[in-house]
């Protein structure tokens, strides 16, 4: 299943994380769902995380444009890094990309970004 494939993607990429990395998690469907807010992977309940993600399910169609909006305000609001010029901020989607009719306003959000 697609959700199976994507639940590994991001445990891979967790084990990559080091201590001073920071990541922000965002579930999106029909609807969206901060899993875990920006936070210092050295401060993240690993144990926790990986709990929530082994019970995701499927639950409806795909919204990117909020979840892309979301991603943005992660890494682009708010003192998450003391000197950001030294990070390099990165969105991830791990989807299907079967959009419900807003592939227009997901390039706006990416143009902007």
């Amino acid at each position: 299943c697609k959700l199976d494939i994507a639940k590994a993607c991001l445990k891979a990429l967790m084990q990559q994380l080091q201590p001073d990395d920071h990541l922000s998690i965002i579930l999106f469907d029909h609807m969206r769902e901060v899993l875990l807010p920006m936070t210092k992977w050295s401060d993240a309940n690993k144990e926790g995380l990986d709990k929530a993600i082994d019970e995701l399910r499927p639950r409806g169609g795909t919204v990117l444009s909020a979840a892309l909006q979301d991603a943005s305000k992660q890494i682009t609001g708010g003192g998450h890094f003391p000197d950001e010029k030294y990070f390099t901020n990165r969105i991830i989607m791990l989807t299907d990309m079967e959009t419900h009719g807003d592939q227009a306003e997901v390039l706006n959000i990416v143009q902007k970004n």
